[in-house]
């Protein structure tokens, strides 16, 4: 149980608080990614939250996803020194806006595997054809460990926003690509992809339609709000 000091005047109290959550919320920040909330058996690849409900979201709504992988065995290889991912995604309701490695400057997986440097590979986010676009971040090792059979952890997260609503409910998709040049990849240390001796699990999102009655009640809450503001002012003047 945390307990604050006693005795404290109110200009150390408010230093003693902002100081104890900046704590707090350093301990969330780095205990974020540890565990994954949808274990998979390995050998695995998936995205977190596999399903994602956006009703009653508005235009603008931001919402994370985050890679995962399980290891557990490959062959031929020992290990993994370098991964890479393409996730595909439709463009008409949903744009990724940031992407980022799950410990900072570096992937989980590959922190707790002992690796300590990194090539950090710029991710990359673009149109994929006409109706998708493509979200793509890697990582290679360096120095350090190297991640061994018997490991997981968290890749990298990805920002998305809503920029459109749809008529009709819209079931999209984060699938993973594993063909052609824009593809995922993991490479093990005589630098051959094995990704074809993992199973790639989607991830899927919904939108429901824009219905008339929402925008009914969006613009009665906003007249009620309007009123009330008007009629204050007009007893302040």
């Amino acid at each position: 149980m945390i307990r604050i000091p006693k005795a404290m005047k109110g200009s150390e109290m408010k230093k003693y608080l902002i100081l104890l959550t900046t704590a707090i919320a350093i301990t969330m920040v780095s205990t974020a990614f540890s565990a994954p909330s949808e274990p998979h058996p390995g050998n695995a690849m998936w995205v977190e939250p596999s399903s994602i409900d956006l009703t009653g979201r508005p235009l603008g709504y931001r919402f994370n996803i985050t890679v995962w992988i399980n290891f557990t065995a490959i062959d031929p290889g020992d290990y993994i020194g370098a991964w890479q991912f393409t996730i595909v995604y439709e463009k008409a309701y949903l744009n990724a806006t940031r992407v980022g490695y799950t410990q900072g400057t570096i992937s989980e997986w590959f922190k707790n595997a002992g690796v300590t440097t990194t090539y950090q590979v710029p991710a990359v986010r673009a149109s994929y054809n006409t109706t998708h676009n493509y979200v793509q971040h890697a990582e290679t090792w360096l120095e350090g460990s190297k991640a061994s059979e018997g490991s997981y952890g968290s890749l990298s997260w990805i920002e998305f926003n809503i920029t459109a609503t749809p008529t009709d409910p819209f079931y999209g998709k984060f699938n993973f690509t594993t063909t052609g040049t824009i593809r995922s990849k993991l490479m093990n240390e005589n630098n051959i992809d094995v990704v074809g001796q993992f199973l790639l699990y989607e991830g899927i999102y919904l939108i429901p339609e824009f219905t008339p009655l929402v925008a009914i009640i969006s613009i009665m809450i906003a007249t009620c709000i309007s009123t009330v503001l008007v009629t204050k002012i007009r007893k302040n003047k």
